[in-house]
């Protein structure tokens, strides 16, 4: 397996793979709200129990993260992002047949929302590897494809919505899309960085992930028949591989144990193991950091969504627009999603103030934004709005990552992106259908707006406290 190339040559080809592909899923995903109405009556369904499938299909997005490091440390990239797009093309061809609207729970919400997850998370893993000190720019340039899919997929499948008359040959031409994610995919290379790699952090890592043989012998060894006073550990990476002399000053241990120090790594035991190992390493969370990042990422995610779901059907229920014309609002908000993640992106790698602060910062003109609803009477009013919280959103996309790569480092990168997947998506599913049934209860979908900012609010509050936490455990 090849070393990683690093913010130059083919590395950019995988911002252009990466970018085409977030065009076709995150334009999918930010299209979706658009087929909420038709779902709503073809299958005579609840607000609720339709805003979920769309939960689903979200959350989902999010959930496959812990999985999805797991695959591509084991398989690379591509292999990762080609099964991807299959499952969510097959996901969205079962769900035209499906007679009532709980079998789109599994076929759109999860096989479609697992494989949009499985592409999302290797668009962002490959360029974590791949990139140092360009990282924030070419992850706003990939994540900006998800702007271009808004504006060029949200007004397609609207007009297609009324073309054909009939939500199922929109969702066809949609699964034809997908499927072409597997053509840019198999740009990826395979590489796949472990967090399980060998590191010079403890010897316990040495042991995990290296092979020891004593001073002067050429044979390698599993086990420690006698006692040499040094022993040679050879680190064998991706990246690299050498040798490295240490003395062994605690021998009694080795002396009366008869276990095998390491297994092989080539048996399919061993392999399976460390695949689980990847999916269940919690170690990230002695990060105090990180737990609060985690903790405000999941309030934050309870509240995201909502607008890209019920902003259209916002603005029919004020009498501002048609449906044809509000699903333009979602176009608005995708050109804005991208300029703020190539602006802010840009912007974090040049400025010096640091990434974290411009995140909080974001978030909360995120959060303000969605009480500003209120005032709203206006066609070009919601359109203004669209802009702002588009924008916010962008940037927010774009500085996770690289906010999370400057907390927990890139060795733990991989893992500690995935586990944030994880909440985040169990954060969504709750979320969205809870705007649903706020609407069933009072009749409006105002109120779901006004809960979005005060949940937006709320996980700034507990982000801001990171610099506070970091202090304290600097002087412990």
């Amino acid at each position: 397996m090849e070393p990683p190339i690093v913010d130059k040559g083919w590395a950019w080809i995988y911002v252009f793979a990466s970018f085409m592909i977030s065009i076709i899923y995150d334009g999918f995903l930010f299209s979706i709200g658009i087929f909420h109405g038709n779902l709503y009556r073809y299958f005579n369904s609840s607000n609720a129990a339709t805003s979920l499938v769309e939960s689903i299909l979200l959350g989902m997005d999010y959930i496959a993260g812990p999985f999805a490091s797991c695959l591509v440390n084991r398989f690379g990239c591509r292999k990762v992002s080609v099964t991807g797009s299959l499952i969510a093309t097959s996901g969205i061809l079962l769900s035209l047949v499906m007679p009532r609207i709980e079998y789109l729970y599994l076929t759109m919400g999860l096989f479609c929302g697992f494989g949009v997850g499985l592409l999302d998370f290797s668009s962002v893993f490959i360029l974590g590897i791949h990139f140092h000190e360009h990282r924030a720019t070419a992850m706003g340039i990939s994540f900006s494809g998800s702007g271009f899919g808004s504006l060029l997929l949200a007004p397609l499948m609207g007009w297609l919505n009324l073309y054909y008359g009939f939500w199922k040959g929109t969702m066809l031409i949609a699964a034809g899309l997908m499927l072409n994610c597997t053509v840019f995919s198999m740009l990826y290379s395979d590489f796949g960085y472990s967090p399980g790699t060998v590191s010079s952090e403890s010897f316990a890592d040495v042991l995990q992930g290296g092979v020891v043989t004593p001073i002067g012998s050429t044979e390698t060894q599993t086990t420690v028949k006698t006692l040499p006073s040094k022993v040679s550990v050879k680190e064998a990476t991706q990246t690299d591989s050498h040798d490295t002399e240490i003395e062994l000053v605690e021998v009694q241990p080795l002396q009366t144990s008869s276990r095998s120090l390491l297994y092989e790594e080539q048996s399919r035991c061993s392999r399976f193991a460390h695949m689980v190992r990847n999916i269940i390493d919690l170690s990230v969370f002695s990060n105090y950091a990180y737990i609060v990042f985690n903790l405000g990422n999941f309030i934050f995610c309870l509240g995201i969504r909502i607008p890209f779901v019920y902003v259209p059907d916002r603005a029919v229920e004020l009498g501002l627009a048609t449906p044809e014309h509000a699903s333009f609002l979602l176009a608005i908000a995708g050109v804005c999603n991208t300029l703020g993640r190539l602006i802010f992106g840009f912007w974090a790698d040049r400025t010096t103030i640091t990434r974290l602060h411009i995140f909080n910062a974001i978030l909360m003109v995120n959060g303000l934004s969605h009480f500003a609803t209120v005032f709203i009477n206006k066609y070009y009013q919601m359109a203004i709005y669209s802009c702002v919280f588009g924008l916010t959103f962008g940037g927010l996309v774009c500085l996770t990552p690289v906010v999370l790569v400057d907390l927990v480092g890139i060795r733990r990168f991989n893992t500690a992106y995935g586990l944030i997947g994880l909440t985040s998506g169990i954060a969504i599913l709750v979320g969205t259908p809870m705007a649903g049934m706020i609407h069933d209860r009072t009749h409006s979908y105002e109120y779901g707006f006004y809960v979005c900012g005060g949940i937006v609010l709320a996980s700034c509050l507990v982000l801001c406290s990171i610099p506070i936490v970091q202090k304290k455990c600097a002087r412990h």
